[in-house]
């Protein structure tokens, strides 16, 4: 049985962020990149065209309202989970998102540099169970 790889679309402003993160992701082979955005209009535009299973979305960013894309995501594309990146666990804005319907966060303070292909492999399963 072939296994199931999960898409996703890294949103974040800083360049050298989304280098981090795809390099950190692009050693788990069940997961793909499969688009980049840097603002909240590009963020639309390849959330219509790509349409990926996980929006990784870093929580400020120029060009957006991260609860109003939240919402206009969960509106148009309900089947893209939105997972935010935060500085802090305790962001302001984090319970908005989570109103908003975002299904969890990564916050700055957790370290996953030191150890990625395991703390990724803790997540999968709940990953695996909002996608499939």
């Amino acid at each position: 049985m072939q296994k199931k790889t999960i898409s996703i679309l890294l949103a974040d402003d800083h360049p050298l962020a989304r280098q981090g993160i795809r390099s950190i992701l692009e050693k788990v082979s069940d997961m793909e990149i499969i688009g980049e955005a840097q603002d909240g209009d590009e963020i639309k535009q390849l959330v219509a065209d790509l349409k990926p299973q996980i929006l990784l979305l870093d929580l400020k960013m120029p060009h957006l309202s991260p609860a109003a894309l939240e919402k206009w995501v969960r509106i148009n594309y309900p089947e893209t989970i939105t997972i935010v990146l935060t500085g802090h666990d305790r962001d302001v804005y984090l319970s908005n998102m989570m109103d908003a319907g975002v299904a969890g966060y990564f916050a700055g303070s957790m370290n996953i540099s030191l150890r990625p292909r395991a703390y990724i492999s803790s997540q999968r399963p709940w990953l695996r169970r909002c996608l499939w």
